[in-house]
């Protein structure tokens, strides 16, 4: 029964609307290096039962989750932790999990926290300081997060007004950045690590490359286990929100393994105009690639091929023809494959950031 739970809940993510997906970059110059160990990094908004549905947990699925973790022996780890060990190229205990919430909302604080704390898990909060400094009802106070992040809860950066970051000029980009990490610094009295959550997923490759450079890991919201192959200014995370919130999602996600995809910073998510294909390449794919499935717009789509890049190389070029054009703003391809384990994928999302012909970015 679990097991077809699994598989529909399967087909449910592989056809949903609802955008989770950003490219996955690899490291430029700098002192951030690319992770080497798996990692499963859980994306929460609001812990509420009134809150926009799109974007909450109901608070009984919330503890439905935790409790689910506790019960399966997962090693929920803080996140600067798990990045710290990666990137000194340490492998992480098995099932290593790490929990984070996006905004700073005040359902975080009443119904999150107190759940988490009966389990004794770490986690983050990417924190947006405008509507903080601003003080809206639906937002926690300072006050509030000085008390979390001297209970051990890490803060980071979320940028100051939320915007549609892509949309931005490159100094526009940077001041978001740079003074969200001021205030945070401010207003909390110490220096918040060097975590950035980008608004919406949304993102350029030279938005990234400009990330790397100051230093910063950076979040997405696409969907995907965290492994060698990623890369720190686009790490992967699992939406639990809205149509994914049920202990099913969690257990889908939680059975889930990077697909080992070759070469993730030739792609910028960023189209000016609509893509018709998308590539990307495969070394010694360790599965049959008459497996591999791929889905957009809740449908498998037909013309999928694959071939040798050059006659005598192991590398396996994937070519995605699009059955239709993408609309402007977030859309993305997801592609899986069965591993050697029942019910357990190998995943890639392919996200698609197509700019609007008004400049106006949906969100």
């Amino acid at each position: 029964m679990l097991l077809h739970s699994i598989k529909a809940v399967m087909r449910l993510v592989l056809s949903g609307l609802l955008f989770t997906a950003s490219p996955l970059l690899p490291a430029t110059d700098g002192n951030v290096t690319a992770p080497t160990g798996p990692l499963v990094v859980l994306l929460y908004h609001h812990v509420a039962d009134d809150t926009p549905a799109v974007t909450s947990t109901p608070v009984a699925q919330f503890a439905a989750h935790l409790q689910y973790l506790s019960e399966h022996r997962f090693n929920v780890i803080a996140l600067p932790e798990a990045l710290a060990k990666l990137n000194q190229g340490e492998s992480l205990p098995p099932k290593s999990v790490a929990i984070t919430f996006d905004d700073g909302y005040q359902s975080i604080y009443d119904n999150a926290w107190p759940l988490l704390k009966q389990h004794q898990f770490p986690f983050t909060i990417f924190v947006t300081t405008e509507p903080i400094e601003r003080r809206y009802s639906a937002m926690m106070t300072w006050q509030q997060l000085q008390e979390m992040q001297q209970q051990g809860v890490t803060l980071a950066n979320h940028s100051v007004s939320h915007p549609h970051m892509i949309a931005l000029t490159k100094d526009e980009f940077q001041t978001e950045v740079e003074r969200a990490q001021a205030i945070l610094q401010q207003k909390l009295g110490s220096t918040p690590a060097k975590l950035f959550a980008y608004p919406f997923g949304e993102y350029t490759k030279a938005q990234a490359q400009w990330l790397a450079e100051a230093g910063y890991h950076a979040f997405a919201q696409h969907s995907g286990p965290l492994s060698a192959a990623s890369a720190p200014q686009g790490l992967p995370r699992f939406s639990l929100s809205g149509r994914y919130a049920s202990l099913e999602s969690l257990t889908l996600r939680l059975n889930t393994a990077a697909m080992p995809v070759l070469n993730q910073a030739d792609y910028d998510p960023f189209h000016p105009r609509a893509p018709k294909q998308l590539e990307f390449d495969l070394k010694n794919p360790p599965f049959a690639m008459t497996q591999l499935n791929c889905f957009y717009q809740g449908k498998p789509i037909e013309q999928v091929t694959f071939a040798p890049k050059t006659p005598t190389s192991s590398i396996m070029r994937v070519t995605i023809t699009l059955p239709s054009t993408p609309a402007a703003g977030r859309s993305r391809v997801n592609c899986t494959a069965p591993t050697t384990r029942q019910g357990h994928y190998y995943w890639h999302s392919i996200p698609m950031f197509v700019g609007p012909a008004t400049q106006q970015w949906p969100d």
